[in-house]
């Protein structure tokens, strides 16, 4: 990386922590905590986390003292390690959203955590051993011979999220819900693409903004369910009444 696109990257990663900080603010104090969004809580906890590990050792590789690798192999792991957990989170999310978490059983469900804790093993260990990636001298970044483990883990709850997803939509009747269905499988495949990009095009780090991205779109769409319905009910409310009612009234001849 060259040191204008550096700085540039250190200031996407900060505009997204701070968007992502005006999300967890509001999720935080929100009234309703069920199971859905208590996990979207936990997924954008996991992506702010990256982007800070991530920002924090964009920062650290430009120092030239002898313990830098050591910082930068710390950071990086750790970053690796957020980043199964929001994959993880993600897939829990998706699962509640679509009313299939409760379906589950006990032993089912803490299966899911396999991939997550080798993905973590492998990341802590690779601090001594290079197995994922490492740094050399004066911060140049390089990748190890089991880095395809970094995309391999977090794809596999990506996947499930998505059959999640499918699987939910099968059951849908409502043409709503099925729109804010497959709003979420385009929100789940889009930091999937940012994955592709980056395991090719080792320079062009697209993951977290993309992820952040997804985040924040999700919350929007969110926001905008729980303006137009009852909170006590679930249904259609007076505000959505009327945009419905304008919509028709648009149509008449």
């Amino acid at each position: 990386m060259t040191a204008t696109f550096e700085v540039l990257y250190i200031e996407v990663d900060l505009i997204c922590i701070l968007l992502l900080f005006y999300v967890l603010h509001h999720l935080e104090n929100a009234e309703n905590q069920e199971t859905a969004n208590v996990a979207f809580r936990y997924v954008t906890r996991s992506v702010t986390a990256m982007l800070l590990l991530d920002c924090f050792c964009e920062i650290f590789r430009q120092s030239h003292a002898s313990w830098q690798p050591l910082v930068c192999n710390i950071l990086l792991a750790l970053c690796f390690c957020a980043e199964g957990l929001t994959s993880y989170f993600w897939m829990l999310f998706c699962s509640a959203k679509m009313g299939l978490e409760r379906k589950r059983h006990y032993t089912r469900r803490r299966g899911y955590l396999i991939p997550l804790l080798i993905l973590i093993i492998l990341s802590l260990l690779t601090i001594w051993n290079g197995w994922i990636f490492y740094f050399e001298a004066q911060g140049v970044y390089r990748r190890g011979p089991l880095f395809f483990a970094v995309y391999l883990f977090p794809c596999i709850y990506i996947l499930l999220a998505v059959r999640d997803i499918l699987a939910g939509m099968q059951h849908e009747t409502d043409l709503r819900s099925q729109d804010d269905a497959a709003f979420l499988l385009l929100m789940s495949i889009l930091p999937v693409g940012g994955s592709f990009l980056t395991v090719f095009i080792v320079d062009l780090p697209v993951l977290m903004p993309l992820s952040a991205m997804s985040i924040l779109m999700v919350f929007m769409d969110n926001q905008a369910h729980e303006i137009s319905t009852d909170s006590l009910t679930g249904l259609n409310n007076r505000r959505q009444f009327d945009k419905h009612l304008a919509q028709l009234a648009e149509n008449l001849p």
